[in-house]
């Protein structure tokens, strides 16, 4: 599931998702997509995204060089 989460790029991005966030909390997941714990916590973002909308937004960003 980790498709349906935004994905940030770069620092830039993940810079970007924090700052244009006054109201709400940001999750960012940091990682690798084929990672399974990684898979995983995606999952669980995903399925309250709906539900903590009003006051969170989740995000994944992908860990280069590790």
């Amino acid at each position: 599931m980790s498709y349906m989460l935004p994905h940030l790029h770069n620092g830039w991005q993940v810079d970007q998702a924090i700052l244009s966030e006054e109201d709400r909390v940001v999750v960012i997941r940091f990682g690798h997509d084929w990672d399974p714990t990684c898979m995983k916590m995606d999952e669980v973002l995903y399925s309250i995204a709906e539900k903590v909308a009003p006051v969170a937004i989740g995000h994944r960003a992908q860990i280069l060089g590790c």
